[in-house]
């Protein structure tokens, strides 16, 4: 690589001699990272734009955060030249990743010798005196966290056997679901559960994420004498899943499930640290970046359109690589394949892609569509958008956090909180900034066009689950 960027061809010859020393004396690259381009619909388009391939090339993950916010510049430059302006990037929660990510947007992170919020292209809005948002007025990109990536994470750490979740005095365990699905009194009609839905093995089964928080399940763990805490955990999902995943959700309802799980996790942390445990791994970004798409909205800096934030995610890598992988041989039972014919398929791929956009359209090919995909490619209605220019974000927010109190209020932490005055919510974001500020570790002296070897990000690591097969962004 140059620079964070790949170098194409690199390991391109003719002589059979050199091709056997890169074999013998050079690593193989096992993974496969991909980039890949979501466009915002245009007004009045109600079919979401098909994604595409930007680039792909093999990995052996021996990168480092500063490669990763090169070959972001290098795209943003790229694409700056072509007249495209990129908003912003969306990857699952990987600690390079992560890292790059609050670097790039100075949260709770610092690059004295680069400011990326000096380009001429950054974005700026104007931000309130909020005491409860982190975030900078000027960031060059936006980031979101795919949030299919961070329920399944979530569900994954509840169903792990030797995680220990506890919040007051309830605790989070998955035997709470197994006395639903075992309980004489209620049939699978009432929950729609199995034991396939609290499978640890399973890591990456996000409908399993859909049914354990469905309404009916919610209402069955609150009828559970001792299921506070986990329901108040699954609720935690629920929310996540309504502000990100879900297309039908307005902006308005968005910014509250988000600012509610956000303060749900804000007043679960300063339990965990006033009773000296273990703090949590992470606080997302997402919740204050969506804030700040709104506002970029809200002050004409960005279209309407751009307010699709079940777009802003990295499925689409995901959904590349599924795609791939099932253009394999009936006959053949290797579903793995080398970079170049990953590219040859993705180009009939782009093929199906654009038979599939047009097949609506004037176009003298008309292929069927099942009905239970004849929805997934619909866009927000543009009423749902318009209500945004109204949209009062401070009003939504301390609604978001009334939310997030009355949810904890049975878990008996409040009197903790209130003890030592951090109740009220910009009591609770002031502590919190300044324990952010205290303990984070994220400081980096370097040039941008310098190495960079420290990874090192203790109050911020997420533990790797290791449910990814490469690297996506």
């Amino acid at each position: 690589m140059s620079d964070g960027v790949p170098i194409p061809g690199y390991f391109k010859t003719d002589s059979f001699g050199e091709l056997n020393m890169w074999m013998d004396s050079n690593e193989k690259a096992p993974l496969l990272n991909v980039h890949c381009v979501q466009a915002i619909p245009a007004a009045n388009q109600t079919i979401t734009p098909p994604s595409f391939l930007l680039s792909g090339y093999g990995t052996s993950s021996k990168y480092t955060s500063l490669d990763i916010l090169q070959r972001w510049l290098f795209i943003h430059r790229k694409s700056l030249e072509q007249n495209v302006r990129i908003i912003g990037f969306s990857t699952d929660a990987d600690n390079k990743y992560m890292r790059a990510m609050r670097l790039m947007s100075g949260f709770y992170a610092s690059m004295p010798h680069f400011s990326p919020q000096a380009d001429s292209s950054a974005f700026s809005t104007q931000i309130g005196n909020w005491s409860w948002f982190y975030l900078r007025p000027e960031q060059l990109f936006l980031f979101i966290q795919d949030a299919t990536h961070l329920v399944t994470k979530l569900r994954n750490r509840m169903l792990s056997r030797t995680a220990d979740l506890r919040i007051g005095d309830a605790n989070i365990t998955i035997e709470h679901l197994q006395q639903i699905i075992d309980d004489s009194k209620t049939t699978k009609l009432d929950h729609r559960l199995t034991q396939t839905d609290i499978k640890p093995s399973d890591r990456q089964n996000f409908r399993s994420c859909l049914r354990i928080t469905s309404s009916d399940v919610l209402y069955l763990l609150a009828c559970q004498p001792g299921a506070d805490g986990t329901r108040m955990y699954l609720q935690l999902i629920k929310l996540i899943i309504t502000s990100y995943i879900e297309p039908e959700t307005s902006i308005e309802e968005r910014v509250k499930g988000a600012w509610t799980a956000v303060f749900l996790l804000r007043l679960w942390w300063v339990w965990l640290l006033l009773v000296r445990l273990l703090s949590l791994s992470s606080s997302k970004l997402n919740a204050h970046f969506l804030t700040y798409l709104v506002l970029l909205v809200q002050q004409q800096q960005l279209p309407l359109e751009s307010l699709n934030i079940h777009l802003f995610s990295s499925q689409t890598c995901e959904s590349v690589f599924r795609s791939t992988r099932s253009m394999s041989g009936v006959f053949s039972t290797v579903v793995n394949c080398t970079v170049d014919n990953f590219l040859k398929r993705s180009n009939k791929l782009s093929i199906l892609n654009t038979i599939k956009s047009n097949n609506k359209s004037t176009s003298v090919l008309k292929f069927p569509i099942h009905h239970k995909h004849s929805h997934d490619n619909k866009t927000i209605n543009n009423r749902t958008l318009i209500d945004v220019s109204n949209l009062n974000v401070e009003r939504v927010v301390q609604q978001a956090y009334q939310s997030a109190s009355s949810i904890t209020e049975s878990l008996n932490i409040s009197y903790l909180l209130k003890k030592h005055n951090v109740f009220h919510m910009d009591a609770l974001s002031e502590y919190l900034n300044e324990h952010l500020k205290f303990k984070s570790r994220l400081h980096d002296n370097i040039q941008i066009l310098e190495s960079q070897n420290n990874e090192s990000d203790s109050e911020f690591d997420l533990d790797s689950d290791g449910d990814d097969e490469g690297s996506s962004t």
